[in-house]
């Protein structure tokens, strides 16, 4: 086990040391470069934020709280007010809507 430990911290050690450079070349690429690729980087780090805090594997967090507004958590209903705010109009539900759908097909 304190193998496995080990091996995780120097993993989080790795990970933290390259967050920097996503997060700077997300920022050339916002304001110099590819607006579309910047986009990839903010929702793949939104996934990634979604599984660290809990969330379902592969979801955005848009996703996961568009379903727990389908599962009527009362919690989710500010959370997707602020991410909505943000993102437009019924951005969780629509996420939600859209996951299913490319899933089905």
């Amino acid at each position: 086990m304190v193998k496995v430990r080990l091996k995780l911290f120097g993993l989080f050690l790795l990970c933290f040391c390259f967050a920097w450079l996503v997060f700077l070349a997300m920022l050339w690429q916002t304001l110099f470069g590819n607006p579309k690729r910047a986009y990839g980087v903010a929702v793949a780090y939104d996934i990634c934020g979604n599984y660290a805090l809990g969330g379902t594997s592969g979801k955005t967090v848009s996703q996961q709280v568009g379903q727990r507004l389908v599962d009527k958590k009362a919690w989710a209903i500010p959370v997707a007010w602020v991410i909505d705010l943000l993102m437009g109009k019924n951005h969780c539900i629509n996420s939600v809507t859209q996951n299913e759908l490319s899933q089905e097909g």
